[in-house]
């Protein structure tokens, strides 16, 4: 009978403290940049999954592994929203042209999304700034890196393609060759 008691109350023995790295992210409050960067990451997601189908759809093997990123910059103060792109060919103008479409693509969603991912759900602070999300919108940089496979000759083209939110119809694309 005394077995049979313990094993009842042994569940109740069993209670421990949180460790201190669990303590910590209990403890460290979820800023609106966090959040913010969280629902840009989702809808940047959005944008990924729909060209790596148009990829798979078209069959289009010069064009594959599509991934995303946001970041924030502290020493630049820069929100980044950004986009690798690897190439099964050594085309860089293919990889230049889809940079520059993924931009865009970007450039479409954040200008219409900022002031959704970087404000409160159903209310407002007092103190927050009128105009926070155009200034949040002034530091977005949108980014997209392409790289092709190395093939038969060790021949690669990279191509990065970098522009602010804010800046309209401005794409800096670099190329360049690697072997």
């Amino acid at each position: 009978m005394k077995h049979v008691i313990l094993i009842l109350f042994f569940p109740l023995l069993a209670f421990a403290d949180p460790g201190t790295a669990t303590q910590y992210l209990i403890n460290d409050p979820v800023s609106m940049m966090d959040i913010g960067i969280f629902r840009a990451e989702r809808d940047l997601d959005i944008i990924i999954q729909r060209r790596n189908k148009s990829y798979e759809k078209r069959k289009d093997l010069s064009l594959t592994a599509l991934s995303g990123f946001v970041s924030y910059l502290y020493d630049d103060d820069l929100i980044v929203l950004g986009a690798e792109l690897n190439g099964a060919e050594p085309i860089a103008k293919t990889l230049e042209d889809e940079c520059r479409l993924i931009v865009e693509l970007m450039r479409t969603r954040a200008n219409i999304l900022t002031e959704v991912w970087f404000s409160h759900e159903g209310f407002g602070r007092s103190g927050e700034p009128k105009d926070l999300a155009d200034k949040i919108k002034d530091r977005i940089q949108l980014r997209c890196d392409g790289a092709s496979a190395y093939l038969g000759d060790n021949n690669r083209s990279i191509v990065s393609a970098r522009s602010m939110l804010l800046e309209k119809q401005k794409v800096f694309v670099t190329r360049k060759s690697e072997q």
